[in-house]
């Protein structure tokens, strides 16, 4: 039996994946013609898609946003979320990125959770669903990556 202090299992492979994606360039494919076929992928703004495809673990549930770091910041939402994500274009990326992540694996709409600010540091608790993630950066891109272990 595991030590009180140690995470379960699912919670170790769920970090295991985090830190492997975050070592990982991310894979960027063009839109059409692209399968992701075991994986989770996010579409750019470009056309581009990007995917991550981790090994398969038993309880956990993965998911992944990416963003050009360097585009602009809609305006609606640059007032929602004013003074909560930083002064860069890139922090705010990386909180939205997050909070799409936090979305996907929570099932609930984007605009709802959005609504709300951007999610805080990893983890997060969403209807009662534990969500780690990590943002990272790769080229032009900002990526979260996210796990949901059951």
């Amino acid at each position: 039996m595991a030590a009180a202090s140690e995470p379960p299992a699912a919670g170790r492979r769920a970090q295991a994946l985090l830190d492997e994606a975050r070592r990982t360039p991310p894979v960027v494919d063009r839109a059409s013609g692209h399968r992701c076929e075991r994986g989770t992928h996010s579409r750019l703004a470009t056309g581009l898609v990007v995917c991550w495809s981790p090994p398969p673990v038993e309880g956990v549930r993965f998911a992944v946003d990416a963003e050009l770091a360097a585009q602009p910041v809609p305006e609606h939402l640059g007032r929602r979320w004013r003074g909560r994500w930083g002064s860069s274009l890139a922090s705010f990326w990386g909180a939205w990125c997050a909070s799409e992540v936090c979305a996907k694996l929570a099932d609930v709409p984007i605009v709802v959770l959005a609504a709300a600010g951007p999610v805080g540091p990893s983890p997060v608790t969403i209807d009662q669903h534990t969500i780690t993630y990590a943002v990272t950066h790769h080229d032009d891109l900002v990526l979260a990556y996210g796990v949901l272990a059951s």
